[in-house]
């Protein structure tokens, strides 16, 4: 069990790191999120919320192995 955290920037995954809190029961969800923040959050192991297809083609192809589209 344990606590987990709902995340929108960068700074608040690091701030979830910081206090032990495991990337497993982390989830970010952004607006106008960049590369560089993606890549930050799969890195910290945080599950990802997308809010459209089009930020899967910002990822080019990175999360795509790992994301399974119904």
């Amino acid at each position: 069990m344990g606590c987990g955290t709902v995340t929108s920037s960068i700074n608040e995954i690091a701030m979830s790191l910081m206090a032990g809190i495991t990337g497993n029961k982390i989830s970010f969800t952004g607006n106008n999120i960049s590369k560089d923040e993606f890549d930050i959050a799969i890195r910290a192991g945080a599950g990802i919320n997308f809010d459209s297809l089009g930020q899967l083609k910002i990822l080019d192809g990175k999360v795509r192995k790992l994301l399974v589209l119904e």
